[in-house]
This record gives structure tokens, C-alpha cells and sequence, in this order.
């Protein structure tokens, strides 16, 4: 039996992309379609143990976020040391990383929640953080932001693969559609929406999946 595999893109493959995720496979069982369709989920700057480098931008800029929600106090970094003396940098980069790492738990946790309230079976921790990489077996790509389709065809460009690359909101036709990045925003009611919106919309883009490649029902 042929299968076909829609994969969602967002940033850092945490919250939204999950979600969109969760919601398809929700509808592909409801309408019959499981072992046909696949959803799966990635992110194009995703880092399981945030591999990416701390330069001094990023580093002053994840203090600042902790800084403006009360998480910590606010820390000015010498940029001329950070950039010379190693164990200063360090010391901040570590500090950098726990921020980081605590906004990314906190983005899971209200993604999940809105799931769970839903009845629908979020993703296991595995599931997350995933990076987007080119795959033969992906068909379509729905990307939550422009930003994200212009990056995955970057990605499978590179590999001379071909699938479909548009957002979500397009593919459903809805293009006015938005889902903003609420990573670090501390806004539980934002990805209540986000999953409303989502649940909505899923089901005609994925009636026009099944339009577009003759997928026969269960």
C-alpha cells in the first residue's frame, strides 16, 4: 500500500510544528487515512542539546529575555572579555543555556497542555527538537511562517528533492492565516488558540491532499 508522509516545519520543532503534528495524525485516523498519510514534524534551526554556537548577541539576548520575565536579574556582558577570555564567556554561555533550556520546556509544556485538554496525544520528548533534514519519503511541507517554507526548500534543494513546500495556512486555504512563534512568551492562552485554529483548518488540507493524490479511504 502506497503511504504518503506530510511533514510540518517551524523554528525549533517545540511548539507549534508538534502541535500541527499531533492535530493531522488526530484527523488522519479520524477520516480513515491511517497507514496512508503520515504527519511528522521538524524544525529548522531544532538542536536537541542546542548544539548551535553562543556568540555574544545570542548569549546577551537570552539574558535579557530572562531578565524581562522576572527569571533573573538583569546582567550586562562585557563583549570585548566575552570574546577574549574564555572562562568569562563561559560562565555566561552556561547561564545563556539554562535560560534557553528552561523557555523550551516551558513552550512543551503549554503546546502539550492545550493538547491534553483537547483529548489529543501530544509528542513524546524524542518526538521534539528534531532538525529538518531532506527526506525521500516527505510529499508536501507546511511550514508555519514563510520564514520556515524558504528554509526547507533550502534543505531539500541541497538534496535535489522536490516535495511541496508551502505554509499551512496556504495549503488549507487559508493565506491570511497566522501562527506566531510564542516560544519564551509565557502565553498559555496563545497556544489554546494556536490549537483551535489548527484543529479548524487541518482537515481541508488534508481533504486536499487526499484530492491531489487519489488517496482512497479506509
Amino acid at each position: 500500500m502506497e503511504s504518503y508522509t506530510i511533514e510540518f516545519i517551524c523554528s525549533g520543532n517545540n511548539g507549534r510544528s508538534p502541535m500541527a503534528n499531533a492535530i493531522a495524525t488526530y484527523h488522519i485516523v479520524r477520516m480513515g487515512l491511517d497507514g496512508k498519510i503520515k504527519a511528522i514534524s521538524s524544525g529548522i534551526k531544532a538542536s536537541p542539546k542546542d548544539q548551535a554556537n553562543f556568540d555574544y548577541q545570542r548569549t546577551q539576548n537570552l539574558l535579557n529575555h530572562a531578565a524581562d520575565e522576572n527569571l533573573a536579574p538583569r546582567q550586562k556582558i562585557d563583549e570585548k572579555r566575552f570574546n577574549e577570555e574564555t572562562p568569562y564567556r563561559e560562565m555566561y554561555v552556561q547561564k545563556a543555556k539554562q535560560a534557553l533550556g528552561f523557555f523550551k520546556e516551558i513552550d512543551a509544556a503549554f503546546s502539550n497542555a492545550a493538547l491534553f485538554q483537547a483529548s489529543i496525544k501530544y509528542l513524546a520528548p524524542e518526538e521534539r527538537r528534531i532538525a529538518t533534514a531532506p527526506k525521500s519519503e516527505t510529499t508536501l511541507v507546511l511550514g508555519m511562517e514563510e520564514k520556515h517554507v524558504t528554509g526547507a526548500k533550502k534543505i531539500y534543494d541541497s538534496a535535489s528533492l522536490t516535495p511541496e513546500i508551502t505554509t499551512l495556512s496556504i495549503y488549507s486555504g487559508n493565506p491570511g492565516m497566522q501562527f506566531p512563534d510564542l516560544f519564551g512568551k509565557f502565553k498559555p492562552d496563545g497556544y489554546y488558540k494556536m490549537r483551535d485554529t489548527m484543529f479548524r483548518i487541518m482537515p481541508s488540507a488534508l481533504e486536499r491532499f487526499i484530492s491531489e493524490h487519489n488517496i482512497s479511504r479506509n
